[in-house]
């Protein structure tokens, strides 16, 4: 049986984001972020650099239609979004680092919870439970100081 790593290999990407590490903080540091504000920041700029990446992969829509309703609740405005149909994508992302490595790392892990969260607000990925996704992730080694996360979206088989 091919490793799911080598599947991915043999297709071309549908959409792909290179980040800095800045951006893509490992889940432990995410989780110790001393106030909500700066992992909102953070989701706000990486929802910017997936929108002028989108410019170039014409393929990127996972093809789910988007229902949006609003309604008043206690004087607010609460919108909800609802999605309909769409096809099951692969997910890589790869950590380079100069850094620890962590061999057995997930893709939250790796620095790609927030990035993740943002394709799917953006309908790159359905959703991001195992039945939309399969993800694969994986660390490397970087040069001092060139650090980055690569985001690459597949369609699944």
């Amino acid at each position: 049986m091919t490793e799911p790593a080598q599947q991915l290999t043999a297709a071309e990407p549908v959409f792909c984001l290179k980040l800095e590490l800045r951006l893509a903080p490992p889940l432990n540091d995410l989780v110790r972020t001393r106030h909500w504000s700066q992992a909102r920041r953070l989701s706000r700029e990486i929802a910017d650099r997936i929108l002028h990446a989108k410019r170039d992969w014409p393929e990127w829509s996972c093809g789910a239609k988007v229902e949006t309703s609003g309604r008043i609740i206690k004087g607010k405005l609460c919108v909800s979004r609802r999605k309909h149909g769409g096809r099951r994508r692969r997910l890589r992302v790869v950590r380079y680092t100069s850094g620890r490595l962590d061999e057995s790392a997930g893709v939250d892990t790796l620095g790609g919870k927030l990035v993740v969260d943002e394709l799917v607000t953006a309908n790159i990925l359905r959703d991001d439970s195992e039945e939309w996704v399969e993800r694969v992730g994986r660390a490397e080694r970087a040069p001092q100081g060139q650090g980055c996360l690569v985001v690459e979206v597949f369609e699944a088989p």
